[in-house]
């Protein structure tokens, strides 16, 4: 089974190409959507096999036989823009 983590966080840099309206969320929104964020993966994840732990210091982990690195990746791309967040990739130090 393989491994992939994420931490979800906002950024505000600004209107995009892709957004030109986007405005800065209020701490009440992006709470809000964090929560959202974790309540629905199983959602975002439909139709995978994909199971999730989420730690207390908010990093997802999804266990997976059956995506690549890239396809998850894409799917919380998806999920993360949904709700105006970005996430970091987490990785285990190599020993």
């Amino acid at each position: 089974m393989t491994t992939f983590k994420y931490k979800p966080f906002y950024e505000y840099s600004g209107p995009t190409r892709s957004d030109p309206f986007r405005e800065r969320l209020t701490d009440e929104q992006i709470q809000q959507n964090k929560r959202e964020f974790y309540s629905h993966l199983d959602w975002a994840f439909t139709n995978t096999d994909a199971s999730f732990e989420i730690d207390n210091t908010g990093i997802v982990s999804i266990f997976t036989t059956v995506l690549s690195e890239s396809e998850c990746d894409e799917i919380m791309k998806r999920h993360l823009n949904s709700l105006d967040l970005f996430a970091n990739k987490v990785r285990e130090p190599q020993c």
